[in-house]
Parts: C-alpha cells; structure tokens; sequence
C-alpha cells in the first residue's frame, strides 16, 4: 500500500469568512501535542507536524487513495447565497497516485 503525506499547512489562511467570523484556529496553533483546538481527525492516520509553511504546526494526513480521512473544523455558520473563499497550502510528500 503506498503511503502518501499531504501537509495542509494553515487551511483557509483566514480566508473563508462566515459571518464575519473565520474558520477556528486557521493556523492550527493552538493545542497541543496532535490535538488541534477547533478540529478533529475523522480517522488515523493523521498527525500534527511541524514542517509548516508558516507558524510552528501544521495539520497532515496519510492516505491510500481510497481512504478519506480527513481533519474537520468545528462548525461554522454558513449564510445562503453568500460568497466564500478557500486557501490553502498543501505539501505532498511523495509522488505518485491516481
């Protein structure tokens, strides 16, 4: 089974807006050891890592291509019709994948 690591290096960067509120703890700084305030891994493998692009933690996950596991944010109030934006800095470790 090859292994591939996607770091997602401060997700949404502020960036996605609800309300005037931002998503929580975009930078995943705070928690500590590989809790991340404001998300959850849905399943392992996951970790914290510090390889970010900025800051000191970042967010990763392992994955076959056919798994989704994947961190979630804690709620975020959504206004119909309205416009967002994402961004996001992601790193793959390896090649590879379909």
């Amino acid at each position: 089974m090859k292994r591939r690591w996607s770091t997602l290096a401060c997700v949404l960067l502020g960036a996605l807006f609800a309300g005037g509120q931002e998503v929580p703890n975009p930078s995943f700084e705070l928690g500590e050891g590989d809790v991340v305030t404001g998300w959850t891994l849905s399943a392992p493998p996951g970790a914290v890592v510090t390889d970010a692009h900025s800051g000191q933690r970042a967010i990763a996950v392992t994955g076959d291509g056919e798994s989704a596991n994947h961190w979630l944010s804690d709620p975020i109030d959504f206004n119909p019709g309205g416009l967002y934006a994402i961004s996001y800095w992601a790193k793959s470790v390896a090649a590879g994948g379909t």
